[in-house]
């Protein structure tokens, strides 16, 4: 179709780190490897942060999606997502923007700034992409050793068993603490989160609605974020 404007994966950089050329060849390597054919690289020289500068938008003002979990542990962190993912698009005119479903509520921030600037654009979810043995493909899975890196599995391992016996009837708490036991018991820690929430306002879950299992913890020094898909019984 003439003059759309699709962007097939969206990945807002740091500006720090976009403008070291080191991590802008990895990215465009990336994207070249899985097709992608048309770059967005703005020239600019940032003489502010954006967090300094008069007008930014404010994605955790209010109770919501962007002060609970990463929010909470995190302050001011989806300020500058969503102050950049807004720049993008506005840049831009994307018909469509696709972000992974590994930044659950990222996702959902995005979604949410989107429908409330009444910008026309469309958010598609990807799902994770993820190795063997489960573990969501991250670029911070590199700074993992290799012991560390096995040691991960647990995550996936913990999630998928806790989403299938809060399906199968078991009360989310008892299950959720089992689960937590098990990143303890493989070595993880600390443990920022392990919660079950509403799918899409991210507050406590309803039977019958749509919900997700989110972690974040650190494994030597890294922090790792993911989430699984859990259907609450009615």
């Amino acid at each position: 179709m003439a003059g759309l404007k699709v962007w097939r994966r969206i990945q807002p950089c740091i500006l720090r780190d976009w403008a070291c050329s080191r991590a802008r060849s990895s990215c465009v390597y990336i994207c070249l490897s899985h097709g992608t054919l048309i770059f967005f690289c703005p020239a600019f020289t940032p003489d502010l942060p954006f967090w300094q500068k008069p007008f930014f938008i404010r994605a955790g003002i209010l109770p919501g999606i962007g002060t609970l979990l990463e929010g909470a542990h995190r302050p001011g962190h989806f300020d500058g997502v969503a102050t950049v993912v807004a720049l993008l698009l506005n840049l831009t005119r994307a018909d469509r923007a696709y972000f992974g479903e590994k930044d659950w509520q990222q996702l959902q921030v995005v979604r949410q700034m989107v429908a409330d600037l009444r910008m026309p654009v469309r958010i598609v979810a990807c799902p994770s992409v993820r190795a063997e043995d489960g573990v969501a493909l991250s670029s911070r899975n590199q700074r993992l050793s290799p012991d560390a890196r096995r040691r991960a599995a647990a995550i996936p391992q913990a999630l998928t068993a806790a989403a299938r016996a809060i399906e199968g009837g078991a009360t989310p708490e008892p299950v959720l603490e089992d689960a937590r036991a098990t990143l303890r018991d493989a070595g993880l820690g600390p443990l920022d989160y392990l919660e079950l929430r509403d799918a899409l306002s991210l507050a406590e879950p309803r039977p019958g609605e749509e919900a997700r299992l989110l972690v974040a913890v650190w494994l030597d020094g890294v922090r790792l974020i993911d989430n699984v898909p859990v259907r609450l019984a009615s």
